[in-house]
């Protein structure tokens, strides 16, 4: 993935703009992340019929970009989602909350996602290449 183009603009959801101060990068993503959220996770949510909510908490990680805590009913989202076009976003987050409907990636579990996300495929090699 490139997180900066040829004008040393920064890639932030899927879009590339200016970023004056790049210390202040982390903050601008985690803005950006937690307004997607408040705009799309209840819908997601709802539409999977999800009534037990998971907590949603930005992390910046290594090792994930998602991560379902069964234990404490929560998702970690990694803070270099902001970087990602909003589809990949929601990819992570259905991956996440089917987490919640089958713990592991069985069969069971991947026919979840592909009824909440059909192209999840597309999403999923797009995130690998990324």
């Amino acid at each position: 993935m490139f997180i900066f183009n040829e004008f040393g603009e920064v890639k932030i959801l899927g879009q590339y703009e200016k970023v004056e101060n790049l210390s202040e990068l982390n903050g601008i993503l985690l803005a950006k992340l937690k307004n997607y959220l408040n705009k799309n996770y209840l819908n997601i949510v709802n539409m999977m019929g999800i009534e037990n909510i998971p907590n949603v908490r930005i992390k910046k990680v290594k090792n994930y970009l998602g991560q379902y805590n069964k234990k404490n009913n929560s998702i970690n989202l990694n803070l270099l989602l902001g970087h990602m076009d909003e589809c990949l976003i929601e990819y992570v987050i259905i991956h996440e909350l089917c987490h919640f409907l089958e713990f592991n990636h069985s069969k069971n579990f991947w026919n979840y996602v592909k009824k909440y996300k059909p192209d999840f495929k597309e999403a999923k090699k797009v995130l690998k290449e990324e």
